[in-house]
């Protein structure tokens, strides 16, 4: 495996940590983008075990994940496209 590739991979783990930690200390904020997430979480991997099931850990894992980012960084807040990339992080 090349270093760039191993960088990213030993980034994976503490960015999700972050994520979480910031989603549980503001989990009673709004995210303005809160209907686009729910709509989106439905539409993600919905083939995929982990999140076919509509309110079950995985769908529940990445609508936290997609949240806490939204309200942490509300310059970029949550876009289409978004839950894959944490999708792919919570496989990771």
């Amino acid at each position: 495996m090349d270093e760039g590739r191993q960088s990213v991979r030993g980034l994976a783990p503490s960015c999700l940590s972050e994520l979480l930690h910031h989603h549980a200390a503001s989990s009673s904020q709004e995210s303005p983008q809160d209907s686009a997430i729910t709509r989106d979480i439905n539409r993600t991997f919905p083939a995929h075990d982990y999140f076919k099931d509509t309110g079950g850990d995985g769908q529940d894992s990445l609508y936290k994940i997609c949240k806490a980012y939204s309200v942490y960084d509300q310059e970029i807040g949550y876009c289409q496209g978004q839950s894959f990339l944490a999708a792919v992080l919570l496989l990771h």
